[in-house]
């Protein structure tokens, strides 16, 4: 704690210690109780949070606001503890082992709850409050997260799974989304369990095997989450197990494996009609769609995805629906109707952004660049591909990453300028030197190092040997992360 020397100073303002000694000493000893139980918040808490955890009345929080114990904000409702004062509470909380446990145990049922209406918002497609009562609460809702794994607490873990996963999910926390899965995985892994702990032990490692997949580890994911799968099906809990076939399906579509896409797209859709989820039903028709579309049936394709879009608008649904459009989109370029993708695509990126859905931002800023290529507009189109680069760069997602640079060296191939074949020779040399040039790009049939090749065959055709030389030699030697930085204008 800080302190002074100052010799006019009274003792109990010496140092930061002393002066909350001479507070707490002023406190009531239910104003202590409450107090100190109020100090296992992390990052404020609102009225009816303080009110179950602590006890707290809107007239103790109120008393306690008057003598600056407590912060309150009237325009979010919420509540504060300067974090040094809260400290101090816990300290003295942990003085008391019986108020500390209840405590704690109020703690994580109230933020389990809280975080388990987010999935009703979900039923009905409103993310937008979703991600505000976990976005509010995150602080909170982390440390009840940490609790219930040190504790066991298999029911409260799976009310928590999906609020993260969402959230994760949404703000593209690809890298953190995965850690934070992999650490759960430890605790609730191993002998014999009940059905809660085998729903909470089965959520959790699919969740994780969705961000190892999105990070470029996909056939390592495919047996994490299809155990899952398979751990849930006989289970009454239908919302679990379509998580879980949601995130095969996208698993299965990064692998390719459009068979399985289709089974799958198929059993989601069938468990949330069973179940009466309609968004969830229009959602994983998405995966339906794309496998018939893969498979070569655009009639059935469209119709899925026109199905499915009537009733993700009419609900209001962002997150679903982005993904729809995109698939509606890549129909658009198959058929010639560039205008129309355009539009999609654009349409797409806006949805993103309302929600602040980055990876669908991204995707759509991807899909927008292809349109623009096929526009004849390679400035529009490089723009495009530029910004959704550096998103997945911010995600760090290297098979995304990898496929964009492609797909930018493509772009300037159109140009036809001799001073950027070089750059492009290297960029493409670049791509083939990395791993992930074996793995199928998102929404693509050929591998990354598959259309690298292609892409490199142009300047086979039109560059001087000089500059294929160069720049073939340069591109094999830097790496994906350093060569994507130099493109968006990094050091």
């Amino acid at each position: 704690f800080l302190e002074t020397d100052t010799r006019d100073m009274p003792d109990r303002h010496r140092s930061m210690r002393a002066v909350f000694d001479y507070s707490w000493s002023m406190l009531s000893d239910d104003e202590r109780r409450t107090y100190a139980a109020l100090s296992v918040f992390r990052g404020g808490f609102t009225r009816e949070a303080a009110d179950e955890v602590a006890g707290a009345s809107l007239r103790s929080l109120s008393n306690m606001a008057g003598k600056s114990l407590v912060e309150a904000d009237r325009d979010s409702g919420r509540y504060s503890i300067h974090e040094l004062l809260r400290q101090y509470a816990e300290e003295e909380l942990r003085k008391d082992q019986e108020l500390l446990g209840a405590t704690i145990t109020a703690h994580n049922t109230f933020f389990a709850v809280h975080t388990g209406q987010i999935e009703a918002l979900m039923l009905v497609g409103n993310e937008v409050e979703a991600l505000r009562l976990v976005e509010d609460d995150l602080d909170n809702i982390r440390w009840a997260w940490r609790q219930v794994q040190d504790r066991g607490d298999a029911k409260s873990a799976r009310s928590i799974i999906f609020g993260l996963w969402f959230l994760y999910e949404i703000r593209g926390w690809t890298k953190a989304g995965a850690e934070i899965f992999a650490e759960a995985s430890d605790v609730f892994t191993g002998g014999t369990a009940d059905d809660a702990t085998e729903i909470a032990r089965a959520l959790i490692n699919s969740s994780e095997a969705k961000y190892l997949a999105a990070l470029g580890q996909a056939e390592e994911a495919a047996a994490l989450a299809m155990e899952a799968v398979v751990t849930l099906r006989p289970r009454s809990d239908p919302f679990a197990l379509i998580m879980a076939l949601e995130v095969v399906g996208e698993i299965t579509t990064y692998l390719g494996d459009f068979e399985k896409v289709l089974a799958i797209g198929v059993e989601a859709t069938q468990v949330a009609d069973d179940a009466g989820y309609e968004m969830w039903a229009a959602g994983m028709k998405n995966y339906e769609a794309l496998a018939h579309l893969q498979m070569g049936d655009v009639k059935t394709a469209v119709r899925l995805l026109v199905e499915a879009d009537q009733v993700l608008a009419r609900l209001g649904e962002l997150f679903m629906r982005s993904w729809n459009l995109a698939t509606q989109a890549i129909i658009a370029m198959m058929q010639d109707r560039v205008d129309d993708a355009i539009g999609l695509y654009k349409q797409q990126a806006e949805l993103g952004r309302e929600v602040g859905y980055v990876r669908a931002v991204a995707i759509g800023l991807q899909g927008l660049g292809q349109a623009y290529s096929a526009s004849g507009d390679p400035d529009a189109a490089s723009d495009a591909f530029l910004e959704s680069l550096d998103i997945f760069d911010q995600m760090g997602l290297v098979t995304d990453m990898a496929g964009l640079l492609v797909m930018i060296a493509g772009v300037l191939a159109e140009r036809g300028q001799a001073d950027q074949a070089d750059q492009a020779v290297e960029i493409l040399s670049c791509v083939l030197a990395d791993p992930s040039r074996d793995k199928l790009f998102v929404f693509e049939q050929e591998t990354i190092g598959d259309a690298a090749m292609r892409v490199l065959g142009f300047f086979n055709d039109t560059a001087t040997t000089e500059i294929y030389t160069a720049g073939h030699a340069r591109g094999g030697t830097v790496s994906l992360d350093v060569m994507v930085k130099q493109l968006l204008g990094g050091p």
